[in-house]
């Protein structure tokens, strides 16, 4: 098994590939179609009634792009999440972005019982992609609203 897996990593074919994938050029369109995927998935965030607070570029390999969103505790309604997330089920970064919300508004009753209004979700976009979903405080929320 250890050889049929030396052959593959030492055969030309596939150091070719690895240098092609690793190359500047390719990282530079894999970030243009990162930003493409963010930049689609927008307008379907801003109808939920989140807003852009930043954004960051990383270039390198693999490039990333993260951005910092804000929002209401009180707008996440689970059923227009789940709803949104069936309409997008072939966007990924929609899909993941959308499971965080539901899960965040899930526990919404709660959270706004501790003193919690707002959320932050950050994502980024790379060859692992996250999301992390922060409390805000009702002055942080306001503050951070405010810079949207």
């Amino acid at each position: 098994m250890l050889d049929k897996f030396r052959d593959i990593v030492t055969s030309g074919v596939a150091l070719d590939t690895l240098k092609e994938a690793l190359s500047p050029g390719a990282a530079i369109e894999k970030a243009h179609e990162l930003l493409r995927d963010f930049n689609e998935t927008l307008p379907t965030l801003k109808a939920l009634g989140l807003s852009v607070t930043d954004m960051s570029f990383r270039m390198g390999i693999p490039p990333e792009i993260a951005a910092s969103l804000v929002g209401s505790i009180e707008t996440l309604d689970g059923a227009a999440l789940k709803g949104v997330r069936d309409k997008h089920k072939d966007n990924q970064v929609v899909t993941l972005m959308l499971e965080a919300l539901i899960l965040a508004s899930s526990f919404k009753s709660q959270l706004h019982g501790l003193g919690f209004a707002g959320i932050r979700m950050d994502v980024r976009l790379g060859l692992l992609p996250s999301v992390q979903i922060s409390l805000l405080t009702q002055a942080a929320s306001s503050q951070s609203i405010l810079a949207a």
